[in-house]
């Protein structure tokens, strides 16, 4: 056999092999897998804190919700009912009713829509003269505090008068224009809810 005797040289360059390697392993194992897991779980608290600040958010418009709830409550707001789906009759004597103080007014009806689980809603676009702004604004509080569960989401009033209006025609609901025999147009559409 042969045997061979490293010189003190070649035993301290071996060391220092040793160590380089020593250290790139440490380096490729420990510390390159310690960074990549820091990446990860600082990635993760910016999610948790995104999604607690989404959270809060969501409590804090719940509990603004529910005072302003409370606040009706108290006011004695009645709850409006979700009717059984097809309340046509009912809800067409509520919208007569409340819009007898009205001149001239026209419902036009939207497809249904079923799109949301479990409950129906009924889309109408409603034109009317009216005397004045507060007329106007008052059909659409009766409206919306009626005995059916409803929301305006849009609404216009405009002046008749030609001096306010440079073609003496009024612009009412969507895409509509006509003479109206009162001081005021209102156009608005309104969605009525019924359960599915």
């Amino acid at each position: 056999m042969l045997s061979y005797t490293f010189s003190k040289r070649e035993k301290v360059l071996l060391l220092i092999l040793a160590l380089i390697l020593l250290g790139l392993l440490w380096f490729m194992l420990v510390w390159q897998g310690t960074a990549n897991e820091k990446m990860r779980i600082d990635a993760e608290i910016a999610e948790t804190e995104a999604q607690t600040l989404v959270a809060t958010n969501k409590v804090a418009k719940l509990a603004t919700m529910q005072e302003a709830i409370d606040a009706q409550k108290k006011a004695g707001a009645k709850p409006a009912s979700l009717p059984e789906y097809d309340n046509t009759t009912a809800l067409m004597a509520q919208l007569n009713t409340i819009l007898a103080t009205t001149k001239d007014y026209k419902l036009s009806f939207d497809d249904l829509d079923f799109s949301s689980e479990g409950v129906v809603a009924r889309g109408v676009t409603i034109t009317f003269g009216c005397e004045s702004i507060e007329a106007g604004r008052a059909v659409m509080t009766q409206l919306e505090s009626g005995p059916f569960a409803c929301t305006i989401d849009s609404a216009s009033i405009s002046s008749t008068n030609s001096t306010d209006n440079r073609t003496g025609n009024a612009r009412v609901g969507v895409n509509t224009a006509r003479n109206v025999d009162s001081p005021y147009a209102v156009g608005l559409h309104a969605i009525f809810y019924e359960k599915a």
